[in-house]
């Protein structure tokens, strides 16, 4: 996560919501955000919104469907499990298993 979740949207307006695929979001650029969260320099809400910001996004492709499934996971807490370490562990093992 080099930008913010606010400063990302903000860029992605721009873009018409139907737009072709700008970008393909890969398994390591979300390890590298659960990472940052798992050795706590980033939220849980800051993860939430990151992951919020993509997941509604048309023009944003998901690398393999796990990616898209530990997205979602991360962009809905309140029908998944609120962001934890451990359920950050479980999610990069499924990454990792699943590539």
């Amino acid at each position: 996560m080099r930008i913010t979740p606010r400063d990302a949207r903000a860029a992605l307006a721009a873009f018409p919501w139907d737009s072709e695929p700008l970008v393909c979001l890969t398994e390591h650029d979300v390890t590298v955000v659960l990472e940052r969260f798992h050795e706590g320099s980033i939220e849980a809400a800051e993860c939430e919104a990151w992951a919020d910001a993509l997941e509604v996004r048309d023009d944003v492709e998901f690398e393999t469907d796990t990616v898209r499934e530990v997205v979602s996971a991360l962009a809905n807490p309140l029908i998944t499990r609120p962001l934890t370490r451990e359920f950050c562990s479980e999610l990069l093992a499924s990454l990792r298993e699943h590539p």
